[in-house]
């Protein structure tokens, strides 16, 4: 397989304001919408969308909304973002997940708000497991080709 161009986007995200309470299950589907949202507006595509929620994953890849009205206002809002070449959902095993294992002890330890983490700690904590994450994901796709890129509508 040949890589011509990739791009990692990793997203942050913290409640608007402080004392927010804030799911873990909404800043999942919230950090989805706001990747989404970064992709379009670079037009980086066809897009591998990964993550470690099987649960969102699996409604987005069948297009079923959350039973929760206010959870299903976010599912909706990523047809805002229609004509991303979405290439596939996939979830991935919390233990080839390094990335956001470090990323929830940082927020879970630090006193501050999350987007407050001076960004030195977060190279040091949450960027050096990018390449294991990125390695194990390229070998087990190495001999996958596309099924034929997915239109988000």
């Amino acid at each position: 397989m040949s890589l011509v161009e990739s791009m990692i986007c990793w997203i942050d995200m913290a409640p608007d304001k402080p004392g927010t309470q804030t799911t873990k299950y909404r800043m999942e589907h919230l950090g989805l919408l706001h990747g989404l949202m970064a992709c379009y507006l670079h037009r980086w595509a066809p897009l591998y969308v990964v993550g470690s929620s099987n649960v969102i994953i699996r409604q987005q890849r069948i297009r079923t909304p959350p039973k929760k009205k206010t959870m299903a206002t976010i599912f909706w809002q990523r047809r805002f973002y229609g004509g991303l070449a979405i290439a596939g959902w996939e979830c991935v095993p919390k233990t080839h997940n390094h990335m956001a294992t470090k990323a929830a002890e940082l927020a879970a330890t630090s006193s501050r708000r999350r987007r407050g983490v001076d960004s030195m700690r977060l190279d040091s904590l949450i960027w050096s497991q990018l390449g294991s994450d990125v390695r194990n994901w390229l070998d087990n796709h190495a001999e996958r080709k596309p099924q034929g890129s997915q239109t988000d509508t």
